[in-house]
């Protein structure tokens, strides 16, 4: 069983009709947990909470709290304050090891680049605007203009040649 199927089970109303079914119809608790992908055991915890609760007793019983790994929103605040008064100008990287080091605040890289995008402190590579470099001139073009001038390191002999060279194609 796949933990996005064993998870998602709780928004499905096809998990609703199944245990209504076996409450009201008899539907077996095994053909119903075959057909929805989960445990025996675990359509029978339902089907309890379905008898208790009704209907609502399917939905999971964590819908509509907090995740537990939700980030404090005074922590929060407290980092990007710091970021944006001594940091500004930091990458996510460097921020997030000067939060820690400076001033103990303890958070992940990626809470800290996710924290910084969205005050617009930081633009991902992604989203910035390209660079524009000037193109070269073609090799031929460069070569047939442009003087070249030879110097030789030796002292015995110099040679300087300020005439074009040309390109015969070879």
């Amino acid at each position: 069983m796949v933990p996005a199927e064993r998870y998602g089970w709780a928004r499905s109303p096809d998990v609703a009709t199944h245990i209504q079914a076996i409450v009201e119809i008899g539907l077996k608790p095994g053909r119903a947990a075959e057909r929805l992908g989960l445990s025996v055991r675990q359509v029978e915890r339902l089907v309890t909470r379905y008898r208790e609760r009704g209907p609502s007793g399917v939905a999971s019983g964590r819908r509509g709290r907090p995740g537990n790994r939700k980030l404090d929103a005074g922590l929060a605040v407290r980092a990007l304050t710091i970021i944006r008064e001594r940091y500004a100008d930091f990458g996510p990287t460097l921020a997030r090891e000067k939060l820690d080091e400076c001033h103990g605040i303890r958070l992940a890289q990626e809470t800290v680049r996710r924290l910084m995008t969205e005050a617009g402190l930081w633009v991902p590579r992604t989203q910035r605007p390209p660079k524009v470099y000037q193109l070269r001139a073609p090799a031929e073009a460069r070569l047939t203009e442009a003087p070249i001038h030879r110097v030789t390191s030796s002292t015995a002999f110099r040679v300087d040649v300020t005439a074009p060279i040309r390109y015969t194609g070879q």
